[in-house]
Formats: C-alpha cells, sequence, structure tokens
C-alpha cells in the first residue's frame, strides 16, 4: 500500500472514528429511551394480568412502549447503516485502486 493510500485510509477511520464518539451520547440516549419503552412494556403485561382486561391507560402503554422502541432501533439502525456506509465506499475505494 502506498503511502498516499495509507494516509487516505487512516484520515478516513480516525473520521469514522470521531463520527461514531460524536453520535455516541445520541446511542446512549436511545439505549435510555429503549429500557423506558422495555419497563413500559412489562408495566402494561403486569396490568394486563392483574386486571383481567384492558384499560384505555393500560393499552397506552403498550402502543408508547413499543413505538418508543421501534424509533429507538430505527435510530440506532440510521447511524450503524450511515457508518457501515462509510467504511464500504472506503473498501470500494481501495479495491478499485488495487485493480
Amino acid at each position: 500500500m502506498k503511502a498516499d493510500e495509507r494516509a487516505a485510509l487512516n484520515d478516513a477511520l480516525n473520521a469514522l472514528e470521531r463520527l461514531m464518539r460524536i453520535f455516541g451520547v445520541e446511542r446512549v440516549l436511545y439505549l435510555i429511551v429503549a429500557f423506558v419503552s422495555f419497563l413500559m412494556l412489562l408495566y402494561a403485561g403486569f396490568r394486563i394480568f392483574t386486571e383481567q382486561h384492558i384499560s384505555i391507560p393500560t393499552a397506552a402503554a403498550v402502543l408508547g412502549g413499543s413505538g418508543l422502541a421501534t424509533a429507538a432501533a430505527t435510530r440506532v439502525g440510521f447511524f450503524l447503516n450511515k457508518a457501515f456506509a462509510i467504511i464500504e465506499d472506503i473498501i470500494r475505494k481501495f479495491t478499485d485502486t488495487l485493480t
């Protein structure tokens, strides 16, 4: 590997590392949101089994918890997809230069 290619690879990987660090707080936030949604779903399940029927607040807890989990998973997936796209682009450029 040439020195300029090695420098470009190091720059790209450093940029990717900075990107992951920048969005680290956001990933932790979405992890907390996912945990809260899991607790909401547990609470809703407990209420369903103890009351033997589904009330409006319990249904709201089920829908809210599942919606929060979906939103958190979607955002984390979006950031991971972007990071892997950057890595894929880097690998593709280097394989194109080798051929």
